[in-house]
Order: C-alpha cells, then sequence, then structure tokens
C-alpha cells in the first residue's frame, strides 16, 4: 500500500482470489473477486454483472463462516466458535463504546473472536431487514469510530477499494501511552446489501503510519473469505460492479 493507504501490488492478490472463488461461484466469484483484487492493486478493475437481483435474506445460515481464517483454539486452547444472536452492544469499537445502531430491523447477529499470545480479533456480522437499516448502522459505526479521535489516540480514517459500503479506521496510542495497550487497532466496516460485518485486530505492531496501512491490507487479506461467503448468501442487486478509481 502507499502512504495514501491504498494498497500496492501485492502476491496476497492470488490469496484474495482463492478465498472468493473457495465460497462463491460463477458470477457472484467474477464480481467478488474484481472487488476483492482491488483492494489490493490499487487499480482500475470493473465488471458489471446482469444476474437478476436475488431477494434479501433476513436470516443468517447455519455454519456461516465467520470465523474463517481463525486460529481453532485461542492461546488458553479453548476453541474459537462462532455465536449467533449476541448483543451488537458487545462489540467494543473504542474506548469502551459499543456498536449502537438502532436496532429496530435487526434480524440476526453473530459474533466471533479470537485471543492470542501476539493480540486479540474480533468479528461480529449483523442482518437487518432492509438495506437503508443497514447504510444506517454502517454510518453509526463510522460515527462512533470518528469520535474516537476525541480520546487519548490517534484515529484514521482509511480509504478502501471494496465496492461497497466499507471503510476503514486505524488507532494508535499516543506516545507514552499505557504500555499495556496495544499500539495499533485496526477497524472494518463493510456493507455487503442489507448485511453489515465489523471486524476489529489489535496488537498490529508499532505506532506508526507504515504499520496502519499493512495492518488494514492484512485485515483485508482476513476478512476475504468471510465477504466471499456473504456476497454468495446475501447476494448483489443487479446493477452491482466492482471498481476503484
Amino acid at each position: 500500500m502507499s502512504a495514501s493507504g491504498r494498497c500496492a501490488t501485492s502476491p496476497s492478490r492470488s490469496r484474495l482470489r482463492n478465498a472468493a472463488l473457495a465460497v462463491v461461484g460463477g458470477a457472484a466469484a467474477l464480481t467478488l473477486v474484481a472487488a476483492l483484487a482491488a483492494v489490493v492493486t490499487g487499480g482500475d478493475a470493473t465488471v458489471a454483472t446482469s444476474t437478476p437481483a436475488q431477494p434479501l435474506v433476513t436470516e443468517l445460515p447455519q455454519g456461516f463462516p465467520l470465523a474463517a481464517g481463525y486460529p481453532r483454539t485461542n492461546q488458553d486452547l479453548s476453541p474459537v466458535t462462532v455465536v449467533a444472536d449476541v448483543p451488537m452492544r458487545n462489540f467494543r469499537l473504542c474506548s469502551g463504546r459499543g456498536f449502537t445502531p438502532d436496532a429496530s430491523a435487526l434480524t440476526a447477529t453473530a459474533a466471533a473472536a479470537f485471543s492470542g499470545a501476539a493480540g486479540s480479533r474480533a468479528r461480529l456480522l449483523t442482518v437487518w431487514a432492509d438495506e437503508p437499516s443497514a447504510e444506517a448502522a454502517v454510518q453509526s459505526a463510522r460515527d462512533t469510530l470518528a469520535a474516537c479521535a476525541a480520546d487519548d489516540g490517534v484515529t484514521t480514517e482509511r480509504r478502501t477499494d471494496y465496492d461497497l459500503d466499507a471503510l476503514a479506521f486505524t488507532r494508535q496510542s499516543e506516545p507514552g501511552a499505557d504500555p499495556a495497550r496495544p499500539g495499533l487497532e485496526v477497524y472494518e466496516v463493510v456493507r455487503v446489501r442489507n448485511v453489515v460485518y465489523l471486524s476489529y485486530t489489535a496488537g498490529e505492531g508499532a505506532a506508526s503510519e507504515e504499520a496502519a496501512i499493512a495492518g488494514v491490507e492484512r485485515a483485508a487479506e482476513s476478512s476475504a473469505a468471510v465477504l466471499a461467503a456473504a456476497a454468495a448468501v446475501f447476494g448483489q442487486p443487479a446493477d452491482a460492479t466492482a471498481s476503484t478509481g
């Protein structure tokens, strides 16, 4: 990635393609692969689909791979599992703030978390009755993360190249802050139609611009299989494209 937060060409492009193709087939795979490749390459990739728009899916299917890419066990050897019907507020965005959008149109949730010696990770998937409610949830997350700049750290919104409602934030502790706090935290918020996916990674290394850029790229790679599954299950509207610019 360049200093502006965009990704440079990387060998991880093939890993993103493989993650998508392992879950998605046909035209949906082509659309998602182009989007995921654009995250890494920062290049122009446009793929139009002619697939008819699918009805919204408002329930989370059993076995959804929300923990894809996580180790099987935590540092204490307890299993890493996917838990359904979790309160959204349990997903901490920053400084104790939870994810608290209007839940009146929420239809399903699931969470997965991993705790290791080098840091921790967490994911939350929320399913909504309609796309406007999902859009509002994304905005709620953005507002909460942006407000973190007023705390004792530096929070930066970074561009992503997903052709979806998507954002990434990095949070870095100020010099001299509590050494027990992670130097760098990375947050992702991505909407796939009526689904909103959030991820959190702590312990991403030193608090530097270079580390932040690399951390965002690693987060995108880690999330690729989950987003591929979300695209396969929840679908895309007929005019969906994957593009950057």
